[in-house]
């Protein structure tokens, strides 16, 4: 864990005696003038119980949590911390005179023994902070101000702002050392302190001894003292060095103790001590200066010095303390701690579930058989030694096939072959996958993930009608745990007569639904702009555009935005009638509209304005705003605190409060596509798909670096060869069907826009009527991190058979087709022509009775 592998080859070639004999040369007088303390046969202690824990019967899971600094690591990625920071000096008597921090990290074969010097000391580490794990950087404190007499007093206190969670809440640390000095190492004149950046990785005192240590927790929020309670911590890498000379430690009980990094551990603030089962610890009371120490101290080097290998956990002894942590070290060296426990602890439950309910004979059944392991560094301490899955299965079913998947981070991997050997007896019916002991050695990822048995099977022909249980076992180390699973197999009645065939009906011509409510979009825009400076008293107007991106009448809407911390509402400032609702005990205060159906591509604009708080000039470094929205019912009205606060989100705004603040950047992602959202298609079409990046910060706001983008394939449609065009890393993982960019670095102001093209499945399933498309992306993304943020979503129908076309820009309505014949309407036609005679003879009638009167003649003009 805080070493290499390779000490324990080294430890074979240079023997601790010869490793150490310049240094323990110059200490024997020094720690024999030591005050030796009065001792107590070993077992007799009674005031501190000291418990042996089996190396796969681990501890409870700790609330305190201090972080590895892997990726893997739960807390980093939940909470996005920074757990390597330099330890800042608070405080030291005497002042340190020189102070280095050191980016270099020596091999364990370039500084032993004697040849430590200053020079050294303050271009790299000492050599035993080197590991595979951790890429180690840290702080060198030198007191070299003064002439240094044995005997003489140092003390110094340092603070880590982030090293971990308790109870899942960010937490630093503060950690005090005060000690003697004694000149062990021959070329250095001084005490010498230094300390990784990251706290898990330990500490190296030099020219130290009588050394008391303690760390203390608090919230990083707002360093509020952490009153643990429950907490255990790990001291952990105690070697073993045997004096040259047993006849010059005439009055300790044991060889090697004193000279040994070792612990003294007070027994009045311990409730309790845990050692490992094959345990090198040794633990004997000594009394101190009137006060009662567990003295816990190796006897032997025989352990292997790195996180996760099975005897790792042979030089480590845990503490139960509650309020701080706190031992005496009496020959200081090399010394580290962690929060893990002992041994593997017991894991999770296996779980077994059935594709279905019931089945009839012949019918497919799929079984998965699930087992959740723990976390190194957080609840387990050694990794697996053995890992088996076990299933019997009854006779009424028959087995097909199996595989193994590991389910990591919402993505799945078949590891039937890579991870170990699956086994199916045909006469006792069992499967058995058993892992391979060197792949849970060095790949099993042990970061909480979860592996499954999924096993496909058939109910058999002859199977009678009955429930059938089907029972699985996993055994991780000593842990064994059952799990089981039914399922209900039918026998179908009897055929009956079967009637004629019914003429078939005539087609109906389908309704296609118009899509509503999820098509809409809304946008965060802000006067003045985000990423502009404030100050006390400014106003900033918040403008939350809502569009429907769709082709059809969109649903009504329910818009949310918060009113910022730090920020008060403006009386009467909210446009589209608004309601401003007051903070209460649930939740902070916000304004709320209720949107009414929008026409498509269409789009209206809410506003609402808030002042600067004095309290947020002096205590907030900025002023964030993220607006919520989603469909509601007809009968939402805004403001009713029965209201739910919808799913969807905007951008945030981010307005600096000091004028030197500096704004982050400001990522906007916008979904499109060709033919547009809201088109019908059907199989065999295809659809280009763009993504529109933009960076909407202030010229003065940070850049958008490693931008993680990432577009999951909809279920009926398939990229098109050559459909991805290359740039900002662009990749397709077939086994979850997802596209996904890297963005290096986009400045403020500018774009980019990335695309590609899918083809409508020629067979969709029944199922699929539609595809919705969505983005998901995160900025400063490293592996590992989960993309919170989401695009807009498009949507496109997928004709069926023989479905008309539709047209995008009407009602949903079929077109009417061209070329239709006039025969269905000739009773129309002859109508007319009957209406029209009869008008011409009243016509005709009226005028020959006029010219009667009149003693005149029709007159009938000839043609010539």
């Amino acid at each position: 864990m805080r070493r290499s592998d390779t000490l324990s080859a080294q430890r074979a070639k240079h023997p601790p005696q010869r490793r150490l004999a310049a240094f323990l040369a110059a200490s024997l007088v020094a720690v024999a003038a030591w005050a030796a303390p009065s001792a107590v046969p070993e077992g007799l202690c009674v005031t501190v119980p000291i418990e042996t824990v089996q190396a796969d019967n681990g501890n409870a899971r700790n609330p305190l949590v201090i972080s590895t600094g892997l990726s893997s690591d739960p807390s980093i990625a939940e909470h996005h911390m920074n757990v390597r920071q330099p330890a800042r000096l608070v405080d030291s008597q005497p002042a340190a005179s020189k102070t280095t921090h050191v980016a270099k990290l020596y091999a364990n074969d370039e500084l032993v023994g004697g040849e430590a010097t200053l020079p050294i000391l303050r271009g790299g580490l000492h050599s035993f902070f080197g590991c595979d794990d951790f890429a180690t950087q840290g702080t060198t404190f030198e007191f070299e101000g003064r002439t240094w007499k044995p005997g003489d007093k140092i003390s110094a206190t340092f603070e880590y702002p982030c090293v971990g969670v308790y109870e899942n809440e960010p937490i630093g640390a503060r950690f005090s050392i005060a000690g003697t000095y004694v000149k062990i190492w021959p070329k250095l004149d001084c005490p010498v302190i230094q300390l990784p950046d990251l706290l898990y990785a330990g500490g190296y005192l030099f020219n130290m001894r009588d050394t008391d240590m303690s760390i203390e927790f608090f919230y990083c929020s707002d360093k509020r003292p952490v009153e643990l309670s429950g907490s255990y911590l790990t001291f952990c890498s105690l070697n073993y060095y045997p004096p040259s000379k047993v006849e010059d430690y005439p009055d300790l009980p044991a060889s090697g103790d004193i000279c040994s990094e070792s612990v003294l551990v007070p027994a009045k603030d311990t409730k309790k001590i845990a050692l490992s089962q094959q345990t090198n610890m040794r633990t004997k009371s000594v009394t101190i200066g009137g006060t009662e120490y567990i003295h816990a101290y190796p006897v032997s080097n025989e352990f292997e010095d790195h996180l996760g290998k099975p005897t790792y956990t042979k030089n480590a002894v845990t503490l139960y303390q509650d309020g701080r942590f706190t031992v005496k070290a009496p020959f200081t060296g090399w010394f580290s701690f962690a929060s893990a426990s002992l041994g593997a602890g017991a894991p999770p439950a296996p779980q077994k579930t059935a594709d279905r309910e019931t089945v009839v004979a012949g019918q497919p059944v799929v079984w998965d058989v699930s087992q959740k392991v723990g976390t190194l560094g957080e609840d387990v301490l050694s990794r697996y030694r053995r890992f088996e899955i076990v299933d019997h299965l009854p006779d009424a079913l028959e087995y097909r096939a199996a595989k193994v998947v590991k389910e990591q981070n919402g993505k799945k991997e078949d590891v039937t072959g890579a991870a170990g050997k699956l086994e199916w007896n045909a006469e006792r019916k069992e499967l058995s996958y058993r892992f391979d002991p060197a792949w849970l050695a060095g790949s099993m990822p042990l970061a909480g993930e979860t592996y499954h048995l999924v096993i496909e099977t058939s109910a058999k022909g002859d199977a009678e009608a009955s429930t059938v249980e089907n029972t699985a076992e996993t055994l991780i180390n000593r842990h064994r745990a059952d799990a089981k699973g039914s399922v209900r197999i039918e026998r179908p009645e009897p055929p009956q007569p079967i009637d004629p065939p019914q003429p078939p009906s005539p087609p109906v011509t389908p309704d296609i639904v118009p899509t509503t409510g999820d098509l809409v979009t809304a946008q965060k825009h802000s006067v003045p702009a985000s990423g502009t400076p404030v100050k006390a008293g400014d106003e900033i107007e918040y403008l939350v555009t809502v569009e429907n991106t769709g082709s059809a009448p969109s649903a009504r809407t329910l818009v949310r935005d918060p009113v910022p911390e730090g920020a008060s509402y403006v009386e009467g400032s909210a446009t589209a009638q608004g309601a401003y609702v007051e903070a209460s005990d649930r939740s902070g205060a916000y304004v709320e509209w209720t949107v009414p159906s929008l026409p498509p591509h269409k789009r209206i604009e809410l506003r609402f304005r808030a002042t600067v708080s004095k309290e947020a000039a002096q205590n907030r470094s900025v002023i964030l705003n993220t607006a919520f929205y989603g469909g509601c019912d007809p009968s939402t009205k805004p403001g009713d605190p029965a209201n739910g606060q919808p799913n969807n989100a905007t951008s945030t705004t981010v307005h600096p409060v000091a004028e030197k603040a500096h704004a982050p950047a400001q990522l906007h992602v916008v979904k499109r596509s060709d033919p547009r959202s809201g088109t019908l298609v059907k199989p065999g079409d295809t659809i280009t798909y763009f993504i529109d990046v933009s960076h909407k910060g202030s010229p003065d706001s940070d850049a958008a670096s490693q931008v993680r983008v990432e577009d999951p394939l909809p279920d009926g449609c398939e990229l098109v060869e050559g459909g991805l065009p290359d740039g900002h890393s662009a990749s397709f993982d077939a086994s979850s069907r997802t596209v996904s960019w890297i963005i290096d670095r986009i400045e403020p102001g500018s774009a980019t826009t990335l695309s590609f093209t899918v083809r409508v499945s020629e067979n969709p399933e029944g199922s699929i009527d539609h595809l919705d498309n969505q983005v998901r992306y995160q900025p400063g993304w490293k592996k590992g991190d989960p993309l919170p943020n989401t695009s807009n979503t498009t949507r496109h129908l997928i004709a069926k058979g023989d479905e008309p076309a539709k047209d995008d820009r009407g009602d949903g309505k079929p077109f009417d087709k061209t070329g239709n014949a006039l025969i269905p309407y000739w009773w129309v036609a002859g109508l007319l022509g009957l209406i029209a005679v009869g008008c011409g003879s009243v016509f005709l009638t009226c005028e020959l009775k006029r010219r009667r009167m009149s003693g005149g003649a029709l007159k009938i003009p000839r043609r010539r």
